[in-house]
This record gives C-alpha cells, sequence and structure tokens, in this order.
C-alpha cells in the first residue's frame, strides 16, 4: 500500500525542525562548510515542497514558518496561465509590482458574480456601461491593488491635481468679481442684467454685456483671468492623463491576473474550487470574456471607492470663456511654457523581480 501523503501539519512541522538545524549549522559552521551548503539546500526544497502542498490546497502563506519570497515565487510558477493565457496575456506589461499580483493570487478571491454575469448573455448595451455588473465587480476586487506603489503614487498625483483645480477656480471666480466691479467703476454704472437658468435648474442673475466690451475696457485683467482659467483646465487634464496611465495599467495588470487566478483554480480540490466559482467551470472562453470586460473597465467610476476619483469638469458659468479664441491663445502659450519645464506625471516603476 502507498504511504499516505503528509498532511499540511506533519509537513509544517517538518519543516520547522530542518529550519532549527539549519540555525545550529548557521551559528556554527562558516558560509563555505559543505554541511551547512547541503543543509541550506535541504531546506529551501523542502520549504519549496511546502508552499506548492499550501497553494494547491488553496492554503495563504504561512510566514511564521516559510519565507514568503519563496511562497510567491512558487505562487508565480504554480500560476503559469497555460490555456487560459489569451492574446491579450503580456506577463509584466503593468507597471504594477510583482508582489501585487502574487498577494491577490494568494488571496482567494470568490468570483462565482462575475463568472455569472461573463457566462450569461447581456444587454450589448452594457458594453458601454461602466456601471454594469461586472465592470463593478472588476472594481471591487481592483481595490486590492490599493497599496501598490504604483497605484498610490497615481492617487497622490490626481489629488494633487484635484487640489490645484479647485484652488485655480476658486481663483477665477475671484478675478471674475474683480473685474465686474473695476468695469461697473469704469463704466460709472452696473451692467444690465438678466437672468439666466443653470444646467441644475437654479436660476442665476448675469450681465448681459458682451465680454468683449469688457475685455476691450480691461485687457489686463482679462488676460490675468485667462490664465488663471488655463490653470484650471491644465489641472483637468492632468487628472484625465493620470486616470489614463492608472487605467491602461489596471487593464494589463488584469490581463495577466484573470488566467494565472483561473490557472490556479483548476489545481484546487473540487470542493474549494466550488466555493470559489459557485460551481461554474473556468474555461478559456470565461478567462477571455473576463479580460475584455476588464480591458474597458474606468477603475476611477466610483468616487466613493478607494481607486475612486471625482470627476471634475468646468462650470456652466465658465464654459463660454473657455470657448473664446482671445483665451485659447493664452491657454496655448501657458501650456507651452509649462512643457518645457514639467516632469513626467507618472513614473513607470519596474516590477520586482525575485532575487
Amino acid at each position: 500500500m502507498a504511504k499516505d501523503q503528509p498532511t499540511t501539519s506533519e509537513m509544517r512541522a517538518e519543516l520547522l525542525a530542518e529550519r532549527k538545524q539549519l540555525n545550529r549549522l548557521r551559528r556554527k559552521a562558516e558560509p563555505d562548510d559543505p554541511e551547512r551548503n547541503q543543509a541550506e539546500e535541504q531546506y529551501k526544497e523542502r520549504a519549496v515542497r511546502y508552499a506548492r502542498h499550501r497553494i494547491e490546497r488553496g492554503a495563504g502563506p504561512d510566514s511564521s514558518v516559510l519565507d514568503p519570497a519563496i511562497f510567491r515565487e512558487c505562487l508565480y510558477q504554480l500560476a503559469k496561465p497555460g490555456r487560459f493565457a489569451g492574446a491579450d496575456y503580456a506577463p509584466g506589461s503593468s507597471p504594477l509590482a510583482r508582489e501585487t499580483l502574487t498577494e491577490m493570487l494568494s488571496t482567494p478571491h470568490p468570483i462565482e458574480d462575475l463568472l455569472s454575469v461573463v457566462r450569461d448573455r447581456s444587454d450589448p448595451w452594457q458594453v458601454f456601461d461602466q456601471h454594469a455588473p461586472a465592470r463593478r465587480l472588476l472594481r471591487r476586487w481592483a481595490e486590492q491593488t490599493a497599496e501598490d506603489p504604483f497605484v498610490e503614487e497615481c492617487l497622490a498625483q490626481i489629488a494633487k491635481y484635484a487640489d490645484q483645480f479647485d484652488r485655480s477656480l476658486v481663483n477665477v471666480d475671484g478675478r471674475l468679481d474683480d473685474i465686474r466691479t473695476a468695469y461697473e467703476r469704469t463704466r460709472g454704472r452696473a451692467d444690465r442684467t438678466c437672468a439666466r437658468r443653470l444646467d441644475d435648474g437654479r436660476i442665476e442673475i448675469v450681465a448681459a454685456d458682451d465680454w468683449a466690451a469688457v475685455a476691450a475696457d480691461l485687457p489686463e485683467m482679462a488676460e490675468g483671468l485667462y490664465t488663471r482659467l488655463a490653470s484650471v483646465e491644465q489641472a483637468g487634464d492632468r487628472i484625465g492623463r493620470t486616470v489614463g496611465s492608472l487605467n491602461q495599467a489596471l487593464s494589463q495588470f488584469f490581463a495577466e491576473l484573470i488566467p494565472r487566478y483561473f490557472a490556479l483554480l483548476v489545481r484546487l480540490p473540487a470542493e474549494q474550487r466550488k466555493k470559489l466559482t459557485g460551481g461554474i467551470r473556468p474555461t478559456p472562453t470565461l478567462a477571455g470574456k473576463a479580460v475584455a470586460i476588464a480591458a474597458s473597465t474606468d477603475y476611477t467610476a466610483e468616487p466613493e471607492m478607494q481607486l475612486g476619483v471625482r470627476q471634475v469638469r468646468l462650470p456652466a458659468r465658465i464654459e463660454p470663456l473657455a470657448r473664446l479664441p482671445a483665451y485659447r491663445k493664452v491657454r496655448d502659450t501657458v501650456i507651452d511654457r509649462e512643457a518645457k519645464h514639467a516632469s513626467t506625471v507618472v513614473v513607470r516603476r519596474h516590477r520586482s523581480e525575485p532575487g
């Protein structure tokens, strides 16, 4: 009769005993001592076997006994996507750290809802709906990347530009008020006024005189206003570009994560796999559909989430100014000047490799 496979507890105890023996040799023997070198190799082999044993049973890392680097490398190797790798599979293409990938692979994530959505036929208009169920599920999965260095850097940049947007908008409103006061003073009277309904339904009382007359009377103040307005638009543009970088990175990340996760699922015992998938069989077709949805997901679309970003736009009262040729000329000058001194918005981080 074949010998029964050792249990997780037995393998853990054996690894602990071997590590204690190795630590004794490390204290006593020189680094090039043959007995110590042999013990180092034996310990590493046993650690790899224990790591593989845990991974294939859906158990997470055991950092008190097992070197986390060994566990992560075994996990990465066992999660080779094989038949689940589609055309979009490009390992290492995302600037997110490999540690983020292996951390998410080591944390069992129930994907029954995601599999159900991508398996069933859905309204074709949901292709364009960022709040379709599959995308909401992917955004919740992506929350686990919030502490990745690249993601943290993107979010910090977005927060900085959002603050610049708000402060610059306050400056624009202040300058508009200064211009109104100065214009009334030069004319010796207030402008003719009229009522206008805003996008949100409120009524606003506005000056009815043409802006060209104001700009002609107060050219320096008008140009100062245009410069401040350019700062608002620049901050908004920078938010958009950084959000784009973050979404592209996460799309690339999921194009690798999903095939690897599917490859791990099929290694798990049937009962545990069923808990994560709801009994839906993970297939290359489903993996491909999930990757395709991930590629077109806006991971920042829900502001209340960790990766969420508040959308910014010019208020209705300012939009007409932003369409003026005189403003566009000033804006182009500001952008050209800034471009000569600008640093890269997001620095690509190389993914960590095992040492």
